[in-house]
């Protein structure tokens, strides 16, 4: 088994994003050595880590849920009942008892279950946690449901409102995205695709896509008398969501002004 307990996981992640899928896909992984050729070798053990916080990872298509059983740590000791030689205890006296009863429940379930996958053996827990990670590894709907922005900024940020009849066009949304990850996830890529499990989210908080028919003249829906310049091949189309509005916090005042499509 490989333990790798940090004091913290920050905000930005320990591990990049590629090496860990290269980790837990079972691919071969460039090991760096002193003073030699690096050596390229494919970690087939369990690996387990600890933190406080969860891996700042983008969950495509659960690509990270899937492959790891989180444990959540829901009990938090006041300031004095820490245990200032805790680590120390724990290397020297608890580790060498972890591995070893990691490595004998490995086994047994081994022998138990053959080739049965590791999510058929795992209690209901494991499942609910893994569902609850992929939400919280979800920029998209972090977002959807993030509160208004605050703190200075020097570029004009948005947050999203549920509002019926409202129209945000998906252009518009992405850019959003866009800047939200810069500051909330900033070694994490925006979603490049807007479709599929992609746009999930969107429809889970009751938003709906349609495509609209747009003037080019005066960027409004098109139809007969819009603006004067209105004809049959003075359109074209694009993605809209309904019933959502995008609000912008300007960089320069307090206040907010609608920025919806």
């Amino acid at each position: 088994m490989c333990l790798d307990v940090p004091s913290d996981v920050p905000t930005s992640a320990v591990l990049k994003q590629d090496l860990w899928q290269l980790l837990v896909g079972g691919e071969d992984v460039n090991v760096p050595r002193k003073n030699a050729v690096a050596r390229s070798h494919k970690i087939q053990c369990p690996i387990a880590m600890a933190g406080n916080k969860f891996l700042d990872y983008k969950d495509s298509n659960g690509n990270v849920t899937r492959r790891v059983a989180a444990v959540r740590y829901q009990r938090y000791l006041p300031a004095d009942q820490q245990d200032g030689d805790l680590e120390t205890t724990i290397v020297d006296e608890g580790l060498p008892a972890l591995i070893r009863r990691c490595y004998q429940l490995y086994l047994q379930k081994a022998r138990e279950s053959g080739s049965s996958g590791i999510w058929h053996l795992l209690p209901e827990y494991y499942k609910a946690i893994c569902h609850s990670a992929a939400e919280t590894v979800n920029p998209l709907r972090e977002f959807l449901r993030a509160p208004r922005p605050e703190g200075a900024c020097s570029v004009t940020r948005h947050f999203a409102l549920y509002e019926d009849g409202a129209m945000t066009a998906q252009s518009q949304l992405v850019l959003a995205l866009h800047t939200f990850m810069k500051f909330a996830h900033p070694g994490v890529r925006a979603p490049s695709k807007w479709s599929g499990d992609e746009v999930q989210p969107l429809y889970e908080e009751g938003y709906e896509r349609k495509t609209l028919a747009i003037c080019k003249a005066c960027r409004q829906p098109h139809k007969t008398g819009c603006c004067e310049h209105y004809g049959s091949k003075n359109k074209t189309t694009t993605q809209i969501w309904l019933n959502l509005r995008l609000v912008a916090v300007e960089p320069t005042h307090s206040g907010f002004v609608d920025d919806g499509f």
